[in-house]
């Protein structure tokens, strides 16, 4: 998935995005909750939450990709560690479809 001569494109789904800016949003929210509330029994498990699943989305939106080289397409999904690969010779026609 690194540099290599024979991959012609890596390509991020916009899943990814979506779920690296919530968590963020979550990240933000943990440590906005904690300074908000005085630092208060509640807001410290609040913000360990926040963190916690932050860190949940950041894992899982990591896994999603589309690669195409020069002897196959490989595709990962979100929160998934399989991968499927398909080899040119048994690629007979690609449909494509812009979301």
């Amino acid at each position: 998935m690194y540099y290599e001569r024979s991959v012609w494109l890596i390509h991020i789904p916009k899943i990814n995005f979506i779920l690296w800016g919530i968590a963020m949003f979550l990240l933000i929210g943990g440590f906005t909750v904690l300074w908000l509330m005085n630092i208060k029994k509640l807001s410290i498990i609040l913000s360990i939450l926040c963190t916690f699943a932050c860190a949940v989305l950041l894992y899982g939106g990591s896994f999603s990709y589309v690669i195409l080289s020069e002897e196959a397409i490989d595709l990962g999904k979100a929160f998934s560690k399989d991968k499927q690969s398909y080899n040119w010779e048994n690629i007979e026609r690609i449909h494509y479809y812009d979301d």
